[in-house]
């Protein structure tokens, strides 16, 4: 299990580099650039890491995944409307106002979740059903949920992108009435994905 879960993590950010450096690359033919910037990419996070990993060592393990989740998901929100030809209100700049919206968000999302979300029920684990997990099962579920944590969510956002990619342009829309609608789409698939979590998913360490 240590050993998958220290794969995980590296093939997780090692494909993410990848993702970004082809994009940029082949968005305007400058993959010598792209690459360049990995590797400047690399080196700075080498150095920062060695410098500040012990105050970050006292920060709480979900406080750093929630300002990350936070920073990918504005990103990650900027960069697919682009590819869709979305005109964003501000350019650039719309990357902070999107990440100023998925906080507010997603400290919403807390209040509500830890108020109105249901307690698991609690279940008893035979013995003898973890005997019947294989060893390629245990093998094959960290490699699935590499990319997948949230099936309905993936296959939610792709829909909704497929339509705002296909239909959306054709509605007569005002440009910042399509980028409007298409955040929408995507921050309400976030939010049922997020209310959806069991009451013990604590937020708040």
């Amino acid at each position: 299990m240590a050993f998958f879960t220290a794969f995980k993590i590296v093939m997780l950010e090692g494909v993410e580099v990848i993702f970004i450096v082809i994009a940029l690359g082949a968005s305007g033919h400058l993959y010598n650039s792209a690459i360049f910037g990995a590797v400047i990419a690399f080196l700075l996070v080498l150095i920062l890491g060695l410098a500040l990993h012990r105050p970050l060592s006292h920060i709480p393990e979900n406080t750093l995944k929630w300002g990350v989740g936070l920073l990918l998901t504005a990103f990650g929100t900027f960069w697919v409307g682009e590819s869709l030809g979305l005109p964003w209100p501000v350019g650039d700049g719309s990357i902070l106002l999107l990440l100023t919206l998925y906080f507010i968000i997603a400290q919403l999302l807390m209040l509500v979740h830890q108020r109105f979300a249901k307690k698991p029920p609690r279940t008893r684990i035979k013995t003898n059903t973890l005997a019947t997990n294989s060893f390629l099962k245990i093998a094959l579920t960290p490699l699935f949920k590499l990319f997948v944590d949230d099936a309905s969510l993936a296959i939610g956002s792709l829909i909704w992108i497929g339509l705002s990619w296909l239909i959306v342009p054709y509605l007569n829309l005002t440009q910042v009435l399509f980028t409007t609608i298409f955040w929408l789409g995507l921050a309400s698939l976030l939010s049922v994905s997020v209310l959806k979590m069991p009451q013990h998913c604590d937020f708040n360490h």
